[in-house]
């Protein structure tokens, strides 16, 4: 396939949970790179890759894209380092190191030169600091972070970093908050829709609010917000398994939904599944302690950002 192809096929098989095929494709686009039109594009493909190494949570292929990914840095814009670092924190999230990965994000957005907004290297690396600093517990800095990051975020994306800001309330144990940001920003959500597709962002917000709802005892409303967690557009595993805790919290079977999903490889994911097997009255504890890996319920709770 012509290279235009292959990054077209990228973005659907990610956002469809098809991990595996997506590292093939990347694969193939590295394999191409002496034949991309700017030398910058090396960079692009390696990001991806590593992104994608996130998600498959293989050490050594994580190492391979990492390697890629900083040899490829050589040739690509300045401003790219935020992206990289960014993506290299949340592999640490991803593996619970989140105080390693909070103390390289500050670091690098210290070291970050100022720009007016939208300054998108600052919103990757201010986004993914909260995330760490939400899964360390410091909630209080979490939320200023991801204020910041929504603040400076360019128009399209700003319902995204604002359904992020919204859960970190959520999770320092402000529902409340949660739910007024996440009605305030409604709007522009509905704005920036005419012209973005904003299908995985409605998603979010859907679980945000879904699990706003619980923590408020509101299960009726609950129950209809959770109906607006999986539609069509938004396959993506972080959001199959959040309709499927969610459910478990209203009382309903787990059923088939999870079935195909792999979660033999360590991560934020594995664990968010063995959250949900503590959380079943009839769940399976052999499984989720494997899942866990070696993390409690207690720290499950706590360290998992999603």
């Amino acid at each position: 396939p012509k290279i235009s192809e292959l990054f077209t096929r990228l973005g659907p098989l990610e956002r469809d949970g098809r991990y595996d095929e997506a590292m093939r494709v990347a694969e193939s686009l590295w394999d191409a790179r002496a034949r991309l039109s700017e030398p910058s594009q090396a960079f692009q493909v390696a990001l991806e890759g590593l992104r994608l190494a996130n998600h498959q949570a293989v050490p050594e292929t994580l190492a391979t894209w990492k390697a890629r990914a900083e040899a490829a840095l050589e040739t690509a814009d300045p401003r790219q380092r935020g992206f990289y670092e960014a993506n290299l924190a949340i592999a640490a999230i991803d593996r619970g190191d989140v105080e390693q990965a909070a103390a390289a994000l500050e670091a690098t957005e210290a070291a970050l030169p100022a720009r007016a907004a939208p300054d998108f290297d600052r919103v990757q690396v201010l986004g993914t600091l909260a995330r760490a600093l939400s899964a360390c517990g410091q909630h209080g800095r979490a939320i200023a972070v991801g204020d910041r990051a929504a603040a400076l975020a360019p128009w399209s994306e700003r319902p995204r970093n604002q359904t992020d800001a919204a859960l970190w309330r959520l999770r320092a144990g402000r529902p409340a908050d949660a739910l007024a940001l996440l009605d305030a920003t409604e709007s522009l959500l509905e704005d920036v829709a005419a012209d973005f597709d904003v299908e995985m962002t409605r998603g979010f917000r859907a679980l945000v609010r879904t699990r706003a709802l619980l923590a408020l005892g509101r299960t009726g409303e609950a129950e209809k917000a959770r109906e607006g967690i999986l539609r069509p557009g938004r396959g993506n595993h972080a959001l199959t398994l959040g309709h499927a805790e969610t459910g478990v919290a209203l009382g309903k079977p787990l059923g088939q939904q999870l079935d195909g999903l792999d979660f033999e490889r360590p991560g934020a994911l594995a664990r968010l599944r063995a959250r949900i097997e503590y959380a079943r009255a009839d769940g399976d504890l052999v499984a989720a302690e494997r899942w866990a890996g070696g993390f409690t319920p207690e720290m499950l709770a706590v360290r998992v950002p999603y």
